[in-house]
């Protein structure tokens, strides 16, 4: 008997992919697999911030698109710098080869994915236009200002805006202002989230007010206190985006899931104790006089991570 026709599917930005049964999972693995080879064809590297950004971007566009078939699903959760892909969720066909996001390259470690499809085109352009928005790592402010449009809190965009702002002053690409910081501050604690993780709302307020006292008593600041302030502040957002990735995310299996809150919860500990170890330094203690010396410097750097301690420049580290 002849076989019967198949009605044509409707028609979106870009025709149905082609292949395997699995069409959803072709599709995902197709935009990885594009993504870091555009980045490196761009870039000559495949810089793990910008992998996940420029494949979140594309996972939004195909979200929308009136061809479901383009659709797929993406493990991803939002965490430091936004949305970062999970790659335990993906079989092993990428790897990141550093921890942090920022420093860290993508490495294709899977058999390459069919490309006859006819979603290649449209991913190739969509990877071709985000890296010639952002070429090489100049732009970075202006990718994740892109990026956090889909942030999930408002408060995500007050740190961003906060963190950029110290960035630039610390690198001396702006002047450093008291009233600019006051402002940043003042928008972090309208828009925090109180109810997202009710356990570090203390912290953050007692940090909060820590830091607009050091703004309140300066007439100017220099590079370290900057510093210290841009550490004091990461300390803080590190432990509250584990909690934040716990609340935002997709496709993530439950193991995964316990093994992040987990680590959530012991580092929550660890944090409030060492916020309580800094806030009772002498630099930090609302009681002491103004300026830091280096013996404050130095009892700081006892109490803070060795990851926070390299934004202050003060471990030798090359890393």
């Amino acid at each position: 008997m002849a076989k019967k026709k198949e009605p044509k599917r409707a028609m979106g930005r870009a025709r149905a992919p082609r292949g395997r049964q699995g069409a959803r999972g072709d599709v995902r693995d197709i935009v990885l697999f594009l993504a870091q080879r555009k980045l490196l064809e761009h870039d000559g590297r495949a810089a793990g911030i910008k992998f996940n950004k420029l494949v979140f971007s594309i996972y939004n566009e195909f979200s929308g698109a009136s061809n479901p078939e383009l659709r797929f699903d993406l493990p991803y959760r939002w965490y430091l710098y936004g949305a970062v892909i999970d790659t335990g969720e993906l079989g092993g066909i990428i790897a990141f080869d550093h921890q942090d996001e920022m420093r860290s390259n993508v490495i294709w470690t899977g058999p390459p994915p069919n490309l006859d499809s006819a979603a290649v085109p449209e991913i190739e352009r969509l990877c071709d236009a985000f890296c010639s928005r952002f070429p090489g790592d100049l732009y970075y402010g202006d990718m994740l200002r892109e990026h956090y449009r889909a942030a999930r809190e408002p408060f995500q965009n007050a740190f961003l805006e906060w963190n950029l702002l110290v960035g630039d002053m610390i690198h001396g690409s702006r002047d450093i202002s008291v009233k600019e910081l006051k402002g940043h501050l003042a928008a972090l604690g309208r828009d925090y989230p109180d109810g997202l993780e009710p356990r570090l709302t203390p912290s953050f307020r007692r940090l909060s007010l820590c830091l607009d006292d050091i703004l309140s008593r300066a007439t100017v600041l220099r590079f370290e206190e900057v510093k210290v302030m841009e550490a004091l502040m990461w300390e803080f957002w590190a432990t509250f985006c584990l909690f934040l990735s716990l609340r935002y995310n997709h496709a993530i299996s439950k193991p995964r899931l316990d093994s992040y809150r987990e680590r959530a919860e012991r580092e929550l500990v660890a944090y409030k104790r060492r916020l309580g170890a800094a806030l009772e330094t002498r630099y930090l203690d609302s009681r002491a006089g103004e300026g830091i010396d280096e013996a404050s410097m130095k009892e700081l750097a006892s109490i803070l991570e060795p990851r926070v301690l390299r934004l202050m420049g003060r471990t030798g580290s090359s890393q």
